[in-house]
């Protein structure tokens, strides 16, 4: 099976967006920053489904004992 590379974004400037390949695939595109909400976002798109998660995950505050992640 021979994989090409597509890009997620058009280049600066660009207006075109790259075409679907042929066959299955993922396409994940990662939005935001780490800390806010709604800035930890991912876009999942697939054929012809596009799934937008809002789902980040912070380290906790001092306060926060035996906590390793907050999600």
């Amino acid at each position: 099976m021979q994989h090409e590379y597509f890009p997620v974004s058009p280049r600066e400037g660009d207006e075109r967006v790259p075409d679907a390949p042929p066959g299955p695939y993922l396409r994940v595109v990662p939005l935001g920053d780490c800390g806010e909400i709604g800035r930890n976002m991912s876009v999942y798109e697939t054929n012809d489904d596009i799934v937008v998660v809002d789902a980040g995950v912070q380290f906790p505050e001092e306060e926060m004992l035996g906590v390793d992640l907050v999600i």
